[in-house]
């Protein structure tokens, strides 16, 4: 299947979008190509999945269900740029001094809070040496 990407009119979004942008930068500062608008991009994009998806479909029933979850699905970076916070606030408090390994610890017991209860049932089963076990 072949996709005319050029085939569509101007959505109205990207549309009234241009407009503020003349409207905000001057006629001649704006540049009316479609590819580099991402708000018409995914639309388009839609356009061409649309009838993959249509009801009634019966090559790919479940298709609609699982592409439906798969947008809705947002991918954020804000639990990566917490930890960073962390590993700047430990080095702070610590200087530079510390070796890899403590701060290592730091940190896992900044973000996964009080490690009390994990520490005491590592401590119930104690590691087996396995020289002992050979003889």
């Amino acid at each position: 299947m072949v996709f005319d990407w050029e085939g569509f009119d101007k959505s109205k979004l990207f549309q009234t979008r241009l407009e503020r942008r003349k409207r905000r930068l001057g006629e001649d500062e704006v540049d009316e190509d479609w590819k580099k608008d991402l708000g018409e991009v995914a639309t388009r994009i839609w356009e061409w999945w649309r009838p993959i998806v249509a009801e009634g479909n019966k090559e790919f029933p479940a298709f609609k269900f699982a592409l439906k979850r798969i947008a809705l699905l947002q991918v954020s970076s804000c639990d990566v740029e917490r930890i960073f916070s962390q590993l700047k606030l430990v080095r702070d408090r610590c200087n530079d001094n510390l070796l890899e390994d403590m701060l290592e610890v730091r940190l896992f017991a900044l973000c996964n809070g009080n490690l009390k209860s994990l520490l005491i049932k590592a401590w119930e089963f104690p590691l087996v040496d396995v020289d002992e076990d050979d003889e």
